[in-house]
């Protein structure tokens, strides 16, 4: 339940286009710079991935690393990051001060 309260915190900043705080931009630039694993969907291409997923989308809602890597794809207009891994919008997800990375080194 955390976890869901999160992801909407997250979105809603996000949406609501809050200022992110100073720790969200060294997150994001850690994702793209360090880690690697970031790719770059259409909120359509994403919900179409978690669909064809569904049933486990909700059996592991608390790591999704279990599902299949998201797709590569390079930005483009229209476009946002998720991490390939935690199937996670950075936007969101680097927003918010109690969401950590297990991925990434050093961790954030």
């Amino acid at each position: 339940m955390k976890k869901l309260k999160h992801i909407a915190e997250g979105k809603v900043k996000n949406i609501l286009n809050v200022p992110a705080p100073a720790f969200a931009k060294e997150r994001l630039d850690i994702c793209e710079n360090k880690c690697g694993k970031v790719t770059w969907l259409t909120e359509l291409r994403y919900v179409r991935f978690l669909l064809k997923h569904g049933i486990s989308y909700f059996k592991h809602f608390d790591d999704l690393s279990v599902l299949p890597d998201l797709p590569q794809r390079e930005q483009r207009p229209g476009t946002k990051p998720y991490c390939m891994i935690c199937k996670c919008d950075l936007w969101g997800k680097t927003r918010i001060e109690n969401e950590h990375c297990k991925l990434t080194p050093p961790k954030w």
